[in-house]
């Protein structure tokens, strides 16, 4: 094994550091960026297809990376921050709140507090 900044990747048998791809995790949605684009999508009054126009990708897409069944590229992330007239900051700043959110959600079903997601 080897440990880099906190995590652990298999080796090859050789002792190289390559990492193996097939021990892996599966793919892991990103929940909380498909909650943020989706929310600051409806706060900017545009629904799916016109928000897929302004970002040059195609609604499918669009849906996709809004139901968290498509972990998008960082070009992709670029063009909806664009299409929705933000900053990548702003919107990575807001996904890392929607993604704490859910975290914390998660982690106490018993609250009986409506969870305000983001």
């Amino acid at each position: 094994m080897h440990r880099t900044s906190g995590s652990t990747f298999p080796t090859t048998s050789a002792g190289s550091s390559q990492v193996d791809l097939a021990s892996r995790p599966k793919y892991q949605p990103q929940k909380g960026l498909a909650t943020a684009v989706r929310q600051l999508r409806k706060g900017a009054g545009l629904n799916q297809g016109q928000l897929a126009e302004k970002a040059g990708i195609s609604p499918s897409w669009l849906s996709r990376i809004e139901s968290g069944a498509y972990d998008p590229s960082w070009g992709n992330i670029r063009l909806v921050a664009q299409g929705l007239n933000i900053s990548l900051r702003t919107l990575s700043e807001r996904a890392e709140e929607c993604e704490a959110e859910l975290t914390r959600a998660a982690s106490n079903p018993e609250d009986e507090t409506p969870a305000a997601i983001c």
